[in-house]
């Protein structure tokens, strides 16, 4: 297969990002964590991220790439951005030379890498200065030497599939699932002497699994802590369930009846989910189960591993997820950005299902009318991506939007004098668009390692709080239109507190000082 495909699909990945992020790469709380992390690495303050404290819950491959970017003299707003693109691009590329290993259809790989290039979910992950681009493209990395390690039985590929899987592991925890993936294919998919394979995995093992042993052993001496959360048991909601199959739904149907303004009903688009599933699940045993069982008693390579290897991420990713919820974070919601990494490799194990499917059937009909479907859902995918980056190419996204771009506030918190200090609901907004640090509204509830509960100190708090703004001149920025914060203090609070006046009336908000 000619490669021009995959060069146009990349350049195209370019420029969807590129549109999408005209009013800069998206930014978000993890965002401004993540580069004042960066930020206090550089300026020699440490771990620390925008609160002041030592950032355990990031792991540091992607701080520590922003870092770089600023020892470089980058700018890391701008560099992520085209950095997202160009991982755009190789991730969109990088499915369809999956595939093309696999597939005995010529447009499997190109079904593939379009899906992958006009997947709203994929669109907006690598539009936001999140770490989830670099995560995806090592996960996809790493899966792809361990699918080629279990067809050659090749060390090298083991090892570079290890390489790739403990630097995904250190862009984020999740990354568990691919190594857990790893020992996964040495025991069930290699057909090796047991000698063999506990030397693999030994190998595996401590490849993959070093740098974060090391991270966690510095994380337990620094704060006490080996990953910044607790663990206590709590299992999976049915909310969680729910919305996790919600975000799913969303990869495989619309939300609206076509051409109408009615939306599917979630029970419809959960039940759909489910019957996909199902169906897929059915697919696989019939199309892969055969093939396994005869592999299974062969003593030479194996060639139907690519997409045992996807599959098994998939349901390890999930699993991890569901983990995740049971012992540490109730309050996690399985939005796109918990389940774009399991996307990718999701899409290349039913591309890889379907390609097993048509290429024995031999009546022309079937094959055509599959080819029809497949050009209907290609371009609903496509019209989804057209309107989605028109509409961030005119709007902005998150904290990076025109609308915070245009904020009557920020241009008044611009005017402050650089020794003012600044309380704010909006820090992280601030962080960005005033390029300074500002100080946190009080909280009311306590968070420590992801247990929450009710911060019994908010009085001494508050009084802190006024102290600093009689003695330094400060001022509080509150924006009153910003979604997400009924953890800190309101205005109402603040102004039962403490005498304050209004110094600057905008029209998403107010600039408070201590009333003389």
């Amino acid at each position: 297969m000619r490669l021009a495909p995959f060069v146009a699909a990349a350049l195209l990945a370019v420029l969807l990002v590129g549109l999408s992020t005209h009013w800069g790469v998206g930014t978000s709380p993890d965002s401004a964590s993540f580069f004042s992390v960066a930020h206090n690495l550089v300026a020699g303050n440490g771990y620390r991220d925008i609160y002041g404290t030592d950032a355990a819950l990031r792991p540091p491959l992607y701080p520590g790439l922003l870092a770089l970017m600023g020892l470089l003299d980058l700018d890391p707003l701008i560099t992520t951005r085209w950095l997202n693109a160009a991982l755009f691009a190789a991730n969109v590329v990088l499915v369809g030379l999956i595939l093309k290993r696999d597939a005995r259809m010529a447009w499997t790989p190109i079904v593939g890498s379009f899906l992958a290039l006009t997947s709203v979910d994929m669109l907006e992950i690598h539009s936001m200065a999140w770490s989830e681009p670099v995560f995806i493209f090592l996960g996809l990395l790493g899966l792809l030497w361990l699918s080629a390690y279990a067809e050659r039985r090749a060390r090298g590929m083991l090892l570079a599939s290890a390489a790739a899987i403990a630097l995904t592991m250190m862009t984020r925890y999740a990354g568990l699932a691919f190594a857990a993936t790893g020992l996964a294919v040495i025991w069930l998919l290699t057909n090796q002497k047991l000698l063999r394979k506990l030397a693999d995995s030994a190998l595996f093992t401590l490849t993959a699994f070093l740098p974060t042993l090391a991270w966690a052993v510095r994380n337990m001496i620094v704060g006490g802590t080996a990953t910044g959360r607790i663990t206590r048991f709590q299992p999976v909601l049915l909310n969680h369930i729910k919305g996790g199959l919600r975000t799913a739904s969303l990869w495989i149907m619309p939300q609206r009846i076509p051409l109408t303004d009615v939306p599917v009903p979630i029970a419809v688009r959960i039940a759909v989910v489910l019957a996909a599933i199902v169906a897929i699940v059915l697919v696989a045993c019939l199309t892969l189960g055969r093939r396994a069982r005869s592999s299974a008693a062969q003593t030479g390579p194996r060639s139907d591993t690519l997409p045992l290897v996807m599959g098994l991420c998939v349901v390890l990713y999930v699993g991890l997820l569901a983990g995740y919820v049971t012992f540490s974070d109730r309050y996690a919601v399985f939005n796109l950005r918990y389940l774009s990494p399991a996307f990718l490799p999701a899409l290349i194990f039913v591309a890889c299902l379907g390609d097993r499917l048509l290429r024995n059937v031999h009546r022309r009909r079937v094959v055509i009318t599959v080819g029809v479907l497949v050009t209907l859902f290609a371009l609903w995918y496509a019209n989804r991506a057209f309107w989605w980056v028109a509409w961030r190419h005119g709007e902005g996204l998150a904290l990076m939007s025109k609308a915070w771009h245009n904020s009557e506030l920020i241009s008044r918190a611009r005017e402050l004098g650089p020794d003012v200090p600044i309380y704010s609901n909006a820090v992280d907004a601030l962080y960005f668009h005033l390029d300074r640090a500002t100080t946190q509204l009080p909280s009311k509830i306590k968070t420590v390692r992801y247990a929450y509960a009710r911060n019994e100190h908010l009085a001494d708090d508050l009084d802190a709080m006024r102290r600093v703004l009689e003695r330094e001149g400060g001022v509080i920025v509150f924006f009153d239109k910003i979604k997400g914060r009924a953890y800190l203090v309101s205005q109402e609070d603040l102004e039962r507190a403490m005498p304050l006046r209004v110094r600057t009336q905008a029209a998403d908000g107010v600039i408070y000082e201590i009333a003389q």
